[in-house]
Parts: C-alpha cells; sequence; structure tokens
C-alpha cells in the first residue's frame, strides 16, 4: 500500500478529517496572527531604518507631530511604540491592547525637507530624478505639516480601531468553511475523488476569501478617513493633500519605471489592485469622499 493511498484513506475517516481541519485552520490562524502578537519581532525589523548599522531614531518633530495627532484623537500613546521606517508609507502593525502594542512605522520622509538618496526602487530599475517626472515625484514627497498629521492620524486609527484583525479572524473560519463544504460536497456527490472536489471547492473559497478581505480593507480604510475627518477641517484638507501627493508620486513613477510602472499604478495614479483582492479603496476616492466632506463643511 503506498503512502499516497494511506493518507487517502485516513483523510476518508470523518473523525480524521476534522482532526485536519482543525489543525489546518489553526496553522493558518497562527501564521496569520503571529506578525500581530509579536511585531516588535517579526515586523520591526524588517520595516525599520538603519544608517551606517544603527537605527535611525525618530526627530523630535515627528514624535511631536505623533503626540499630537494622539493627543487630539484623545489615544494614548502607551501602546505605541514609533520607530523610523525607510518605506514611504506609514507601516504599523500590532494590537493596542496586546502586552506588545503597536510597532509605528513613521516614514524617514515625513519631514519638512525630505532627503532622497535612493534612485533604485523597482528591483534593477534605477530613476532619472533630474527628468521632469523625478522633479514631480520629489514633489510628491514633500508634505506639509496638516498631510503629516493626516497621515498619521489614519495610522493611529486604524491601529486603534484593530482594523488588522478582522482578516485575522476571518481566515480560520474561511479554512473550516471550506473543509466543511468539502466533506459535504463529497457525501451528497462523490463522483469525484476527494482530492478532486477539495480543489476545487478549496480553490472557491479561497477566492471568496481574497475578495472579502478586499472588500472589508476597502471599508475600514474609507471609515479610517472618515474618523479623521471629524477631528476638523485642517485634517480634512491636510487629508486631499496627501492623497493628491500620493497620486502625483504614483503617476510619476508610472512613467520612471516603465513597463515596471505600467504594472503598478494606473493612468490616474492608482495603485493596480489584484484581480480578486485590494489592499484597499482606490487613492481617487479617497480623496473625492476628503472633497465631499470639506465642501459640506464649507457649507455649514
Amino acid at each position: 500500500m503506498s503512502v499516497l493511498h494511506r493518507i487517502r484513506v485516513w483523510v476518508r475517516n470523518p473523525k480524521n478529517y476534522v482532526i485536519l481541519g482543525a489543525v489546518s485552520a489553526s496553522l493558518v490562524g497562527i501564521a496569520k496572527a503571529c506578525p500581530l502578537l509579536f511585531p516588535s519581532h517579526l515586523y520591526r525589523p524588517i520595516m525599520e531604518a538603519y544608517k551606517g548599522g544603527k537605527r535611525i531614531q525618530p526627530s523630535m518633530s515627528q514624535i511631536q507631530e505623533f503626540e499630537d495627532v494622539c493627543m487630539e484623537l484623545g489615544i494614548k500613546t502607551d501602546s505605541f511604540s514609533t520607530f523610523i521606517t525607510s518605506q514611504w508609507d506609514l507601516k504599523v502593525k500590532g494590537l493596542p491592547f496586546l502586552p506588545s502594542g503597536v510597532q509605528y512605522g513613521i516614514p524617514l520622509l515625513f519631514v519638512d525637507e525630505p532627503v532622497l538618496s535612493n534612485t533604485q526602487f523597482a528591483e534593477n530599475v534605477r530613476v532619472n530624478l533630474a527628468s521632469e517626472e523625478g522633479s514631480r515625484f520629489k514633489q510628491s514627497l514633500q508634505l506639509s505639516v496638516k498631510a503629516r498629521k493626516f497621515a498619521l492620524a489614519k495610522g493611529v486609527v486604524h491601529a486603534h480601531q484593530c482594523f488588522a484583525a478582522y482578516p485575522v479572524l476571518f481566515a480560520p473560519v474561511a479554512v473550516v468553511a471550506g473543509f466543511a463544504s468539502t466533506f459535504t460536497v463529497q457525501v451528497i456527490a462523490g463522483m469525484f475523488p476527494l482530492s478532486v472536489t477539495a480543489f476545487f471547492v478549496g480553490s472557491a473559497f479561497f477566492c471568496t476569501y481574497r475578495y472579502l478581505t478586499g472588500v472589508l480593507n476597502k471599508h475600514h480604510d474609507l471609515k479610517s478617513d472618515q474618523i479623521v475627518a471629524k477631528l476638523g477641517q485642517s485634517y480634512v484638507e491636510g487629508g486631499i493633500e496627501f492623497y493628491e501627493k500620493n497620486l502625483q508620486r504614483n503617476k510619476a513613477l508610472r512613467i520612471l519605471l516603465g513597463t515596471k510602472g505600467e504594472k503598478l499604478y494606473s493612468y490616474y495614479g492608482n495603485v493596480t489592485p489584484g484581480v480578486i483582492w485590494s489592499r484597499g479603496a482606490a487613492l481617487t476616492v479617497k480623496r473625492e469622499n476628503l472633497v465631499q466632506i470639506l465642501k459640506s463643511l464649507n457649507v455649514k
């Protein structure tokens, strides 16, 4: 009797099948939860910026802006640990109610006069920052205090609302549902081998999971904007500037990176979404929502 045949016989046992489903769901849940449970060990070392072998520390102005944002939101900074990331966007991971707290990565470029020394942005592609598009790209990185505070506030809200926990909780549920559906289909219409049924049902549930997490990401993205917008007109104006600068940056990169840029960014500057998954709402949608909020504030 071959090993594969023994495995098939073992899996066909309902009790063993339940055990396999439970173990699979647990492993998926653990894999998804680990970066949230241990962000200082599994996330921060990857995202943190270094110079000369030493960590780059947040400047006094960056710390002050972060603390001002938290104070205006009414959120304590005790559960947040700030660090500097070399990425262009905020890098936030963790849950505020856990002992490890939230690791909050502030971009190195979040200063009044950002310095851009690296010209390699995608694999082996180097860009010409002296060109017209290069100049537009550099301008897109210069954010006002209002724009920076909007971005910082959105990151704080996203962490404080524990939005990152939803996909983690949803993942093992999707795995259990997939196993249960596979078993049900096999019992009702067992004309195909279990492996074939598991493949098609599993693929369907994986696509469904990716699609629903994309929808969830969009919802939380827009909800975070709405919460930050309640802080006042200054934050709304900062948000509009922030998204306009992001669109300007992406449109410039679309040209600077050539074919790679055309794949990453749309003509309007939005990040190209996946076929069934999206990291969040489109930049143009978020900007337009804030424009409408600003109009309503001006009417009042």
